[in-house]
């Protein structure tokens, strides 16, 4: 299996990203259960690119077990060679500076949530994910001033809660926030992961811890409320508090460290505890935790999963059939070396020995079963043998005398009844120790010997990770499947399946083969109007189709790109529209096709809501002839209207044979043509007679009309005339 180290990204204290590397070796991550927080070391070589930026306060940023994690530098020293000894702490560790004054309690009980949120306020965190809520409310005060840190871890001891320090970082490595999560426990219950004594654990050391131990406790509750009027004794005789005595004593404890009468006696306060019997009842609980050892273990591993997380419970396994243990630890400390997991250690505590009657699939008793089956068919076995040996000598006997053999026979018959019900026994046996057998799987890389009918087999690509899982049924390994909601991986590789329909959230890769691939992802634009967008490859080539609905879903636009080099865009009424023939209907689109060099478009009125395709498009020709309402025949004449985008440009050069009175017009303009509003247009005449030139000027009208206005216009004689201006949107060039 390829470990593929984290990438450092390294940022300023400003959040920009200044470098990155994987170059870095002899990293520690050490993550502690009593914190919660973590500290971070490692060395860089002085060739490294990043090396210049280890600098005290730049953030080393990375992702690791899908979590996001942020370091802020401390110390850098510089090594042998001129390499750098980096130290970085988790950003949970800003919580240790500033002071929290002492605070008397609420006038009401509280939910930890708002302590929590007392405690770190005004410093950047906020309260996260809190899964006790109202359950349990108490009433704290705070009589010394702390630091935020150690606030929040005397807040989690009076609830009996954990806390979990999380930052969430967006996709460009910026911080969107610092959360303090309220837990009942971190980790979970590891049933998948089990650790074998000399086999992945290769050495423990055990620690206990009295630092902590009491075996008694002065309880104080709310308004004054003690135990010192009270005569109490448990039901089974362990708690004590006599009248007269300020505390709670537990014997047994006492007693278990030969302290004689001697108790540790220590201070519990409980302002949530408004009575004498809730007083009892929540010292009783807290001397269950205090009066106990703190053990625990220094583990080195040969192999520990790379999702492990601290507050996990992992179940450790002995492998000695002399003395089968089944042992349930929790993970208090790991030291992760993130560029060499087989350097990764951890500390375990809350240790606990688990007995056969727990309700989990306790492997222990299966061995036991196993052992128990295995001796009874080994006797019936045996006896089997003795009745078969009876057999013998009775059948050699009636082979000398056959007045003997009579009776031989009939001794033998019964020897061979009695070794049938005696190989019938043993049948029996194996078939309990098989079926006891087949309840323990095997992790192998080469195939079982002698397998049992329902066996289990995890295939293993090396010792320690398994690539396939098989059940002996009907003399045959039959590979069976994995439910994939117990296949949870950060890295799956060298993957070659045929895997039908799959659903994942999001999938990275360089190279994706298919026959036929379709992406449909639906979103809204600010004001909530619908877009989705259709993508599809297959052996005809792609298309990208996006569908969005315009002014309140009254019109539907649709733009449509494909392989062969065609652009198309649509827009059209909502009832008009039809999903399986989008196309057809009343419509306005255009198709730009530069495989046949073609360019069409089509845009009817759609009301106030439309679009004009001649705003993309250069229109040029339409050259028209000028003649008078009258009839009156023209010649020479040279009149020209182009238009490019919003822009008209008109101009002409014509001889004057018609009405010259004010009002006349000379020639009525296509409606793709007229003016936003109506313009005056300068023009110059001229006539061979009269000698010299004339002002003139001409109106063109929003209807399309060029008039006269004013001026002089000869009535024979030649016109001037040219003016550029912007159109009226219009939705066609066909008239």
């Amino acid at each position: 299996m390829v470990y593929n180290k984290p990438q450092f990204i390294i940022q300023d204290p400003n959040e920009t990203v200044l470098g990155s590397t994987s170059g870095y070796y002899d990293s520690t991550l050490t993550w502690s259960l009593s914190t919660n927080f973590a500290i971070l070391t490692f060395t860089l070589p002085a060739n490294d690119d990043a090396s210049g930026l280890m600098i005290n306060n730049n953030y080393i940023t990375f992702v690791y077990q899908n979590r996001s994690w942020r370091f802020q530098i401390v110390t850098v020293e510089v090594g042998d060679g001129g390499s750098f000894h980096v130290t970085a702490n988790a950003l949970a560790l800003q919580l240790i500076d500033g002071q929290l004054d002492a605070t008397g309690a609420p006038a009401d009980p509280q939910m930890a949530s708002y302590y929590v949120g007392q405690a770190i306020a005004n410093t950047g965190w906020t309260v996260g994910r809190d899964e006790i809520g109202n359950s349990t409310v108490k009433k704290i005060s705070f009589s010394d001033a702390a630091t935020p840190i150690a606030r929040l871890y005397s807040i989690a001891d009076t609830f009996g809660v954990e806390l979990d320090f999380r930052t969430e970082l967006d996709n460009h490595y910026n911080l969107t926030g610092k959360y303090v999560d309220i837990v009942s426990s971190l980790g979970t219950e590891r049933h998948d992961i089990m650790l074998g004594w000399g086999e992945n654990v290769t050495s423990i050391d055990r620690t206990i811890d009295t630092s902590s131990l009491v075996t008694a406790l002065i309880a104080t509750g709310a308004s004054g409320i003690n135990l010192t009027s009270l005569d109490y004794t448990s039901s089974d005789g362990r708690y004590k508090s006599p009248a007269g005595v300020s505390y709670m004593m537990d014997t047994v404890a006492n007693q278990q460290l030969q302290n004689g009468a001697g108790y540790i006696i220590g201070t519990y306060e409980d302002d949530g505890a408004t009575s004498q019997q809730q007083l009892v009842t929540d010292t009783i609980a807290r001397l269950q935790i205090l009066s106990s050892p703190s053990v625990t273990f220094d583990t080195k591993l040969a192999y520990l999963p790379s999702d492990v997380m601290i507050g996990d419970t992992l179940y450790l396994i002995s492998n000695d059939p002399n003395n089968i243990v089944r042992d349930s630890t929790r993970v208090v400390e790991l030291d992760i070396c993130l560029d060499n997991p087989a350097k990764t250690s951890a500390k375990f505590g809350d240790y606990k020995t688990l007995d056969s009657g727990t309700n989990l699939d306790d492997i222990v008793q299966l061995k036991k079963q196993v052992a128990a089956a295995q001796t009874t068919a080994n006797s019936a076995q045996s006896a089997a043998n003795d009745a078969q040996s009876t057999a013998n000598t009775a059948n050699s006997t009636a082979e000398s005398a056959q007045s003997t053999a009579n009776t031989a026979n009939t001794t033998a018959q019964t020897a061979n009844s009695t070794a049938q019900a005696a190989q019938a026994a043993v049948n029996g046996a194996n078939t309990t120790a098989n079926n006891a057998l087949a309840l323990i799987p095997v992790i192998s890389t080469t195939v079982p010997s002698s397998p049992h009918e329902g066996l289990i087999w995890f295939e293993g690509a090396d010792s320690t990770h398994i690539k396939q899982v098989h059940k002996y049924t009907g003399g045959e390994w039959v590979t069976n499947s994995i439910n994939p909601t117990a296949l949870n991986v950060s890295s799956l590789s060298a993957l070659s399946a045929n895997l039908g329909n799959v659903t994942a959230g999001s999938l990275n890769a360089v190279n994706i083969t298919g026959s036929d691939i379709t992406n449909v992802s639906s979103s809204s634009d600010s004001d909530g109007n619908q877009i989705t967008t259709t993508q599809t490859q297959n052996s005809d080539g792609y298309s990208i189709v996006t569908d969005r609905w315009n002014n309140g879903n009254e019109i539907i636009q649709r733009t449509d790109i494909t392989s062969l080099g065609l652009f198309k865009m649509m827009w059209t009424y909502a009832g008009n529209y039809d999903a399986s023939n989008p196309y057809v209907g009343e419509q306005a689109n255009a198709v730009i096709d530069p495989v046949n060099s073609s360019i069409s478009f089509y845009t009817p009125s759609l009301g106030d809501n439309y679009l004009n395709i001649q705003d993309a498009v250069y229109n040029v020709g339409n050259q028209y002839s000028c003649g008078w309402p009258d009839g009156t025949s023209v010649y020479n004449d040279n009149f020209s209207i182009v238009r490019k985008g919003h822009f008209v440009f008109v101009s002409g050069y014509l001889h004057t044979a018609g009405p010259t009175s004010s009002g006349s017009y000379l020639v009525s303009l296509p409606s793709w043509a007229t003016p936003v509003n109506s313009l005056v247009v300068p023009a110059t005449t001229v006539n061979s007679n009269v000698g010299g030139a004339s002002s003139a000027n001409l109106l063109l009208q929003t209807s399309g009309f060029l008039t006269i206005n004013s001026g002089t216009v000869y009535k024979y004689g030649y016109l001037s005339f040219s003016i550029a201006y912007s159109a009226t949107d219009v939705t066609s060039f066909n008239n």
